[in-house]
Order: structure tokens, then C-alpha cells, then sequence
């Protein structure tokens, strides 16, 4: 990401050095947890929580209309990284790993823990019917 282009793209100007709102918003995207400097670069998150109102109403109208939108992949996405995390779960709990580590593995890779414990119960009573078959 060029971040000279990206500012001016917002109609922000850009110093590497300087506080200029540019670079503000990106010490608050660190600040909260959005991107993290690492090794003098960003990582930034590719995946963030649904906006919330309050912040949505504030937003420009072009943006307010093109949430639900955003709203509808991002739930199209959602299910398929819960099929991913059962496939996974599946994977560890038949390869004989135990149930709270298949939590904790499906955790660390960003699955919310009520997901991870429901996913975690459920492909463990699946397993455990499969068995008495």
C-alpha cells in the first residue's frame, strides 16, 4: 500500500513523520487493535467487525447505502470459514486430539470462542455417534 497515493486518494495529506490527520488515523488504527506495526510496515486486520450504528449514521451517505451490502458478503464469507472450522475440528478430533485443544486451535485462528465451543461440542457428539454405528 503506497500510503502517499492512499491519503491523497482520501483527500488527506501525507508525511511520514508528521502529524497530519493521515497518519493519526493510522496510529488510531494501531491504537485499536486495526493494524499493528511490524518490522517498519503495518499488518493490518482483513477481517473487522460489522460497523456500529452509531458510527454507521455518522458515515457519508455513499457509504451508509453500501454497508448492507458489505453486511451481506461478509456473511456469505462467515459461513464458509464455519464449514472450514468444522472440516478442521473434524480433522483433530478423528486424528484422536482433545476436544478443549480443538477449541482453543480453532480460537487462535480467529474463530469467536462461542463458535469454536459449539463447533468443538457438536463435532464431538457427531464423532461419538459415528463410533457406535
Amino acid at each position: 500500500l503506497d500510503l502517499s497515493e492512499t491519503a491523497s486518494a482520501l483527500g488527506l495529506g501525507y508525511t511520514p513523520a508528521g502529524t497530519t490527520p493521515f497518519m493519526r488515523s493510522m496510529n488510531r488504527c494501531v491504537m485499536f487493535g486495526v493494524a499493528q506495526p511490524i518490522n517498519g510496515a503495518l499488518a493490518v486486520r482483513r477481517r473487522l467487525p460489522p460497523v456500529a450504528q452509531r458510527h454507521l449514521q455518522r458515515m457519508p451517505p455513499h457509504l451508509q447505502a453500501s454497508h448492507p451490502e458489505w453486511l451481506k458478503h461478509r456473511a456469505t464469507t462467515s459461513l464458509t470459514e464455519v464449514d472450514r472450522a468444522r472440516a478442521l475440528a473434524a480433522t483433530m478430533l478423528a486424528a484422536g486430539d482433545d476436544p478443549d485443544a480443538v477449541e482453543r486451535q480453532l480460537m487462535s485462528l480467529g474463530v469467536s470462542p462461542l463458535v469454536a465451543a459449539e463447533i468443538a461440542s457438536t463435532e464431538i457428539a457427531s464423532t461419538d455417534s459415528s463410533v457406535r454405528w
